[in-house]
């Protein structure tokens, strides 16, 4: 059994999806799920890039310190 959520949309959005869902031919809670989903991968990707840039920074900064600490 799947356990399902109740969310409440603003009018003007439950309209857009309504009529995104319309044109592509699926129901609006195939659409809002994949919408979703879709959003939540973007943000993780986000989040790994925020990672990678961080860990570069920190190697950046320590790389300054051992160079600083040589002169």
């Amino acid at each position: 059994m799947v356990n399902m959520e109740t969310v409440t949309l603003p009018k003007q959005v439950n309209s857009k999806i309504k009529a995104a869902s319309k044109r592509l031919g699926v129901s609006k809670n195939v659409f809002t799920l994949n919408a979703i989903l879709f959003y939540l991968q973007n943000m993780e990707d986000k989040i790994d890039l925020k990672k990678e840039l961080n860990l570069w920074e920190n190697a950046s900064n320590a790389d300054l310190i051992r160079f600083e600490s040589g002169l």
